[in-house]
């Protein structure tokens, strides 16, 4: 019966790992941008408390108590340009 070639993993890693890295190196990964941030708080006390949601670029206000959340109004488009991506000012 005819011996099978001798393979060697340890050998053949290093030029694995460089085949991968040339493949992949033009591949830039991009972090994945959130659709919904929590941009600012205010307490009210006794675990109540403001808050000022954005939803891609639309900003809403809520009011939060231990048994509920509702929406106290909707404050339109954040603002875009110098202020940021959040749209407040550094």
């Amino acid at each position: 019966m005819p011996e099978a070639p001798s393979f060697s993993l340890h050998h053949q890693l290093p030029r694995f790992a460089e085949a991968l890295r040339r493949c992949f190196h033009s591949v830039r990964l991009r972090r994945r941008q959130h659709a919904l941030t929590l941009c600012e708080t205010v307490s009210l006390g006794d675990k109540r408390y403001v808050a000022v949601v954005q939803f891609e670029r639309q900003r809403f206000l809520f009011g939060v108590t231990p048994q509920s959340v509702a929406l106290l109004q909707t404050l339109g488009e954040a603002a875009t340009g110098a202020a940021g991506q959040d749209g407040v000012k550094p």
